[in-house]
């Protein structure tokens, strides 16, 4: 017998709207004390991986991630939800964006771009008549 599994809506829905507002609520010492612990993790991997340390070409693979998870933190800090200050979201976001290599303004610019499929911004659905580019090398 299979058990009863839940998905995340079932879960948000199960949830009391004080319990929903406490997970939600901005605040900026828990994300401190996160983005810390991350940049932690990335300057303690490159000291080991600058020192050479044995197996030190592993770490690159926990370094690449590490540093590419800094995308999460800019997604987040970019819609201004990490943390409950506007300006340390904004802060962030262009630290991450320089980490990354992905400007942090580019985000917000592609979240209202009228290339964005959105039902909600008609002028994006793509037409029906639209035809699909024309593949480089003929297949």
């Amino acid at each position: 017998m299979r058990p009863n599994r839940m998905d995340h809506r079932t879960l948000v829905a199960s949830l009391t709207p004080e319990e929903r507002a406490a997970l939600t609520r901005p605040a900026n010492v828990p994300g401190i004390i996160r983005l810390t612990l991350h940049g932690g993790i990335i300057v303690g991997n490159g000291w080991l991986i600058i020192e050479r340390v044995p197996m030190w070409p592993l770490l690159m693979i926990v370094q690449g991630v590490a540093i590419i998870f800094l995308f999460t933190v800019l997604h987040e800090t970019v819609h201004r939800t990490a943390f409950k200050e506007r300006w340390l979201n904004d802060a962030v976001a262009r630290l991450c964006g320089f980490l990354v290599v992905l400007p942090a303004d580019w985000g917000s610019a592609a979240s209202i771009s009228p290339i964005t499929v959105s039902p909600r911004i008609p002028s994006a659905i793509p037409s029906s008549r639209s035809r699909s580019p024309e593949p480089l090398v003929p297949i």
